[in-house]
């Protein structure tokens, strides 16, 4: 997966290994978009699209690494199955600020960044998940709810909507502590989508491909 951030520079983490990679070259002005930046076991080519900047292993089970990683200033925060880790960009390498194996585990889908916390979804669809709050520069947990699924989130207006197994959810993003401000069920089945907010209204889906249009009366969120 993949995730841009300054100063011209684009995370990617897949198959056991995140890169850190200059989307563009000394002689071109080429964004890179296409796959020919790493090879099928995550190697990074200094081809004419891309140069790679710098990489750090990172193995989970089935070599899956679906998250994208977030992007804050030098820091670069990834996650998935086997845990999560803030990594900061050094002109000798990727060090490492913390890391924790069982914390914020990000199966699916990323966190969100929001004034110094992440909020996500930490655990998998086959173990016992929580929607977590993180301190992004230390690590702590502030705050964990337990009892969601492996869903999505996406924030808006200070707040967090989350779409759970057919739940769609409006959280206060705050780390002092968890509260849900409205909640309804508004479709079934598996729900790993993120759900989306426009005009007014938050878009759901499901893995059957069943489409939900929610208004955000009642809900307390409004378009960022």
């Amino acid at each position: 997966m993949t995730w841009f951030g300054p100063p011209e520079t684009v995370a990617m983490t897949q198959w056991g290994r995140i890169h850190i990679i200059d989307i563009y070259s000394p002689n071109s002005r080429t964004m890179v978009k296409s796959p020919e930046v790493v090879s099928g076991r995550g190697e990074c080519n200094s081809g004419p699209a891309a140069h790679g900047l710098w990489e750090h292993p990172w193995e989970s089970p089935r070599d899956i690494n679906a998250a994208d990683p977030i992007i804050h200033g030098d820091k670069v925060f990834i996650a998935s199955e086997s845990g999560s880790a803030l990594l900061q960009m050094k002109e000798e390498g990727l060090g490492v600020v913390w890391q924790q194996r069982n914390i914020m585990r990000n199966y699916f889908n990323p966190s969100v960044l929001i004034d110094g916390y992440l909020y996500g979804i930490d655990g998998t669809t086959h173990r016992p998940t929580a929607l977590t709050c993180l301190d992004f520069h230390t690590g702590e947990v502030q705050w964990s709810e337990p009892n969601f699924g492996s869903g999505a989130l996406m924030a808006a207006d200070g707040k967090l909507i989350i779409l759970d197994r057919g739940e769609l959810i409006i959280v206060r993003a705050a780390p002092d502590r968890f509260t849900a401000l409205a909640r309804s069920q508004v479709m079934g089945g598996k729900c790993w989508t993120v759900p989306v907010l426009s005009g007014g209204a938050i878009y759901c889906r499901n893995a059957a491909g069943l489409l939900v249009c929610a208004t955000t009366k009642g809900f307390g969120a409004t378009d960022p």
